[in-house]
Order: structure tokens, then C-alpha cells, then sequence
């Protein structure tokens, strides 16, 4: 009579014992923790950069106010300041309000915003738009 192949075999070559498996789950666990920790490490550094290039935008904002007594965007005449234009918006001047005006396209204080940043220096980068003509100083 011939046994099955399962019968053939002792109970020590049938299959793992429990403390092997526990090694494996273990090692698993341990595994998948690595690679949650890191990308929550990877995250995190990825808000601090975001976090750190914001503030040194306000920093820049803030010096230029006290350089110019205006928010950079709002000068009324930006020529006058002596900043050192590459280019300009359309209408090339701000209000004057004392604030960065968003749904006044046209007059485009918020893309000025940033050409002034740069112009005076206190950011790095070119900003140039749409319809910008150049301006020599």
C-alpha cells in the first residue's frame, strides 16, 4: 500500500512551527514600519521647506516695506524708487493703498508684487509676464 505523499513524511518536515512564523511576522512588522516612519520623515521635511521658503517670502516683503514705505506691488511710482526694473506690469504702478490689491487685474499689483521683490533684490529669480515691456535704468 502506498502512503500519501503527506503521510510520507514526519511531523517535523510538514511545515513551519509557530515560533517560525512569528520570526517572519515580526521581520515583516518591523519592515513596514521603516517605510511608514520614512515617509512621514519625508513629509515632514517637505512642509518644513514649504513652511521655511514662506517666511523668508514675508521677511522679504517686511524689508522691502521698510526700504520703500510700501508693499512691493503697491508703489505708486515704482521708477521713482530706483529699483532696478527688468520688467513691468501693464499699468507699472500700484495704488498706493497699503495693500496688495488681488481682483485688480489690470493693474497688476500682484504680479508686481513679485517683480519688485526681485528687482530690489530681496528675492532671487526673473519674473517677467505677459505684456511686459523692457525697461533700461
Amino acid at each position: 500500500m502506498q502512503l500519501h505523499p503527506l503521510q510520507q513524511c514526519s511531523k517535523s518536515c510538514r511545515g513551519f512551527s509557530l515560533v517560525e512564523l512569528a520570526i517572519v511576522l515580526v521581520i515583516l512588522g518591523l519592515l513596514i514600519g521603516f517605510v511608514m516612519s520614512g515617509r512621514n520623515l519625508i513629509k515632514s521635511a517637505e512642509v518644513r521647506a514649504q513652511l521655511e521658503q514662506f517666511s523668508s517670502y514675508t521677511v522679504a516683503a517686511n524689508t522691502f516695506r521698510e526700504k520703500y514705505n510700501s508693499l512691493p506691488g503697491d508703489i505708486p511710482d515704482p521708477l521713482a524708487m530706483s529699483l532696478n526694473y527688468q520688467c513691468m506690469w501693464i499699468s507699472q504702478a500700484g495704488n498706493g493703498n497699503g495693500r496688495i490689491d488681488f481682483s485688480d487685474y489690470e493693474r497688476g499689483e500682484r504680479q508686481n508684487f513679485w517683480i519688485e521683490l526681485a528687482s530690489a533684490g530681496l528675492i532671487g529669480g526673473s519674473y517677467q509676464w505677459l505684456n511686459c515691456a523692457a525697461v533700461d535704468t
